[in-house]
């Protein structure tokens, strides 16, 4: 059974300060590669990681899960998205069966969720399950790094576990 994801967004997640910290340590510091093409061509910057490569990172996500939900989440994989102006964007997508955290540092956008939209200032965060989103283009000039953390519940990793036991006959 898969478990319902609420929306959950708070700004100031990350203190101002620490964020923009954060935000330089990763723009200057990260092999950023050209991230996932759409359709109509490059879209923006990235970088895949696992939870435990860079303790900022980690230090970051632990914050902000704390701050917006008291349900206990493995995560799965992160990845950095660096948009260097208003120009890169990601297309509209979703990714099934995961709940999904962004934290934002550095110049507000939009996060587009299913039909809502939400300003992701430098520090913010937001929880969602498996809905549409997308980062639109708009007139910014200055740059965004969001850490995109995917992850599931502890329970539903357990329900997984079990039922894979089940089908080799182990449980």
């Amino acid at each position: 059974m898969v478990m319902k994801c609420k929306t959950l967004f708070k700004n100031n997640v990350i203190n101002s300060d620490n964020a923009t910290e954060l935000f330089n340590l990763l723009k200057y510091n990260i092999e950023w590669e050209d991230g996932i093409k759409s359709k109509s061509g490059f879209t923006r910057k990235a970088k895949p990681l696992n939870y435990g490569d860079i303790k900022e990172i980690d230090d970051a996500i632990d914050i902000a899960l704390m701050s917006l939900t008291d349900i206990p989440y493995v995560i799965q994989g992160i990845y950095l998205n660096y948009y260097e102006n208003g120009n890169h964007w990601t297309p509209s997508h979703s990714h099934k069966g995961t709940h999904q955290l962004v934290i934002s540092l550095g110049e507000t956008r939009t996060l587009k969720v299913g039909t809502k939209s939400y300003d992701m200032d430098n520090g913010s965060a937001i929880i969602f399950g498996s809905s549409s989103h997308s980062v639109p283009k708009d007139n910014s000039i200055n740059s965004r790094i969001s850490i995109a953390t995917f992850m599931i519940t502890k329970d539903k990793l357990e329900e997984e576990l079990i039922k894979q036991l089940k089908d080799l006959n182990i449980y």
